[in-house]
């Protein structure tokens, strides 16, 4: 089994993930907040874990962005072992939050997780690293979280640290012009939620990482 930090390259026995990924496991296995239900089993026990996700190019450099994500397994209780495919789920604004619908509560990935990512989230202020902006959408809408990232806001401590005037100005301006008007006022009120999220972390906004979310070191390619 990985240990926290160990590096892999993504095989066939994770599937559900392209192959030209490089994965660094960020946390331990541990078990799921909120195991739902999987077809065909009974009392399910589902467990996981997150992990740094970047796709790298032939040389083994990174292409695009780290992914931060949940790879999950259940329990199959037949084999009396852990099922051997490991689905992963992307951690994004709107698969972050819980949302109603006619049907029920679909369940967001901290429901579902949320011993896993405060595990995370306290690692990732040891290490003293930015706080991905999507984090911030169980405190301020989704789509206006999208927006903060369509300019340029990738994490927590940047939109935290904001300031009034000018840029705060030219931000509320990026609202409306996104057609998101009735939001544009509330900017503010956004920060400040970005503000107490840093708070409750532990995260003194002067002390707050400077550097935008990005890959860690090269990915190396599998030999």
């Amino acid at each position: 089994m990985a240990q926290a930090g160990s590096e892999e390259i993504i095989v066939d026995r994770r599937p559900s993930l392209d192959l030209d990924v490089h994965v660094v496991d960020k946390t331990q296995w541990m078990d799921a907040d909120d195991a739902q239900p999987v077809k065909g089993f009974n009392n399910v026990s589902i467990r996981c874990k997150i992990a740094e996700a970047t796709t790298v190019d032939d040389y083994g450099y990174p292409v695009g962005e780290t992914s931060i994500v949940v790879l999950h397994q259940y329990f199959d209780a037949k084999r009396k072992k852990w099922s051997g495919d490991t689905a992963s789920s992307e951690i994004n604004p709107h698969a972050y939050v819980s949302i109603r619908t006619q049907d029920g509560v679909i369940h967001g990935l901290k429901d579902r997780f949320k011993t896993c990512i405060k595990s995370y989230l306290d690692q990732l202020v040891r290490e003293k690293r930015p706080i991905p902006l999507a984090f911030l959408a169980d405190r301020v809408y989704p789509d206006a979280i999208c927006c903060l990232m369509a300019n340029g806001i990738r994490c927590v401590e940047k939109f935290a640290s904001i300031e009034d005037g000018e840029p705060m100005n030219v931000l509320m301006d990026a609202f409306r012009d996104a057609d998101m008007s009735t939001w544009a006022h509330r900017v503010p009120e956004f920060r400040q939620k970005a503000r107490e999220m840093l708070q409750n972390l532990g995260v003194r906004l002067s002390d707050a990482p400077e550097d935008e979310p990005r890959s860690v070191g090269r990915p190396r390619k599998a030999a």
